[in-house]
């Protein structure tokens, strides 16, 4: 098995409805087994040169971090009501994220308005969070199908897995096997 990390896929080869190899811009790759996108933000760009359509938007999610706090959380808060979840890392940060943004996009750009709303969300639920101090905050993609579940479209190729359409709720998946997805 081959892991590509930071490389671009450039193409998927496919022959007689079999996935056979991936090139990238460092060179191709033979696919003797499968090939597995898991390209969090661009599965419906990888899809696509592999002859899949998937029902999947990318948007944009953006968190921030404070600087480190006495330990007081020991697992998620979050409000559906004001679309805000805090946790707290090893290292004592508040980790603080939101809803993503309401329209499709590939920019990785945060900004100050998200940081000043998450922030006043955050205090409405801990209100002693007003005392601590963001230090970075970073913007990631997400792809999500309609209803946030994983993608349910018939594959066009065989030995092509595609990990992805789950939204922010975390790591699932699925494979195409001999041209189905699995129940």
């Amino acid at each position: 098995m081959s892991v590509h990390e930071g490389v671009a896929v450039t193409g998927i080869d496919v022959r007689d409805g079999r996935c056979v190899g991936v090139r990238t811009d460092v060179r191709p790759d033979r696919a003797p087994a499968t090939s597995c996108s898991a390209v969090a933000g661009h599965t419906s760009v990888v899809a696509g040169m592999a002859g899949v359509r998937v029902p999947i938007s990318t948007y944009a999610l953006q968190a921030f971090v404070t600087e480190p706090y006495r330990p007081v959380l020991r697992g998620l808060v979050s409000s559906m009501d004001l679309y805000v979840y805090v946790s707290q890392t090893a290292r004592g940060e508040l980790l603080v994220g939101a809803e993503v943004l309401p329209y499709p996009t590939y920019s990785t750009r945060s900004t100050f308005g998200f940081l000043c709303e998450a922030a006043k969300r955050t205090i409405q639920i801990l209100p002693f969070a007003r005392t601590a101090r963001a230090m970075r905050q970073w913007t990631g993609l997400c792809d999500m199908t309609p209803d946030s579940s994983r993608s349910s479209a018939p594959p066009r190729s065989e030995r092509f897995w595609l990990m992805a359409g789950m939204g922010t709720w975390g790591f699932k998946g699925r494979r195409s096997s001999a041209g189905r997805w699995p129940s």
